[in-house]
Order: C-alpha cells, then structure tokens, then sequence
C-alpha cells in the first residue's frame, strides 16, 4: 500500500512538473517574439548609424577632390569629426531631448549634405565641414543615447545586459559594413 501511494506521489509530481515546463516553454515563446521586437529596431538603428558613419572616411578624399585645398579640409574634417563626437556623447548622457529615432534621421539627413556640398557639386568647403560636424555630433548622440535609453527602459539587469550585447555586435557590424562598402568602391574605381 505504502509503495501505491509512493507510485501516485511520483505521478503526480512528474506531471505537475511537466505541467510547469509546458507553462514555462509556451511563456519563453510568448516573450522571446516580444524580447525581439523590442530588441530588432535599437539593434537596425545602431547598425544604419554605425555603417553611415564608418563609410565616411573612405570618401573623403572623394568628396573634397572639386577643392583647391584639399588637405586643409581633410585635416578640419579630422578634427571636426573627433571634438564634436565628444560633444554629442557628452549631450545624450546629459538630455533626454532628442529622441535617437529623430537623431537617426537627421544624421542621414546630414550624411546626404556632404554630397550636396561636396563633389561633385564643391559648393562649399565651409559647409562641408559643417555637414561632417552635424553627422558626427548626431552620430555619437545616436549611439550614446540608443545605449542610455537601454538602461532606462530595461525591464531588468539581465535584459539590459542582452540588449547591451546586440547594440555592441551592431556597433561593430554596422562599422564593418560602412568600411566595407567605401573599401569596395574605392577599389572598384568608382571614386575616380
């Protein structure tokens, strides 16, 4: 008798455990769609954002090549690029203003400008280095504030941890992808 009732206790507790897993399982799958839904459009932003910027640097000479002083602007492009792109990470730690969608667009808004002003049009070098700030101030408010709006929003340590992988990886892809391209058309002979 004793054994029965050892037999029905295990029954009833392989299938209340198997109750739990079921639960369990339908609920992983339930918020894994939800996990990358949430995860897929800071991840596409970060690797538009990363791949614009990383191309940059393997045009330039192509988009100062209509001015007579060339290795001028290439020089305050260089020096353009790094103070402002302090500033801009320096921003987003500090504002809650610009929302990384909006800045998303005007980077590209700004990334499109360089080749309204520089070649093949060369209006003007003035702007151009204006264009390269504007891109690289909302480059690095981009990214600084995808990774801050991250660790507001997460609905945990762990969470934020995932998503501060996928930013990372996108980061890097997205940097790849722009050197990639830019090394590609340059070697293909596109830019003269």
């Amino acid at each position: 008798v004793e054994n029965t009732k050892f037999e029905d206790e295990c029954v009833r507790i392989r299938v209340k455990n198997e109750n739990n897993n079921r639960r369990c399982r339908s609920e992983r799958e339930r918020n894994g769609s939800d996990e990358v839904s949430m995860y897929s459009w800071p991840v596409i932003m970060q690797l538009l954002s990363c791949a614009l910027y990383f191309y940059i640097p393997g045009i330039q000479t192509f988009l100062v090549s209509g001015f007579e002083n060339k290795g001028s602007i290439l020089l305050w492009f260089t020096i353009v690029d790094k103070c402002v792109g302090v500033m801009g990470r320096f921003a987003a730690s500090r504002s809650k203003t610009l929302s990384p969608n909006l800045c998303l667009i005007l980077q590209t808004l700004s990334f499109l400008a360089l080749f309204v002003v520089g070649w093949p049009l060369s209006l003007s070098a003035s702007g151009l280095i204006a264009a390269i700030a504007s891109h690289s101030v909302l480059y690095s408010y981009t990214n600084t504030m995808l990774y801050v709006e991250n660790v507001r929003t997460a609905k945990s340590k762990a969470a934020a941890k995932i998503m501060g992988e996928y930013l990372g990886i996108a980061q890097q892809a997205g940097a790849s992808t722009g050197i990639a391209v830019a090394f590609l058309q340059t070697v293909s002979g596109l830019f003269g």
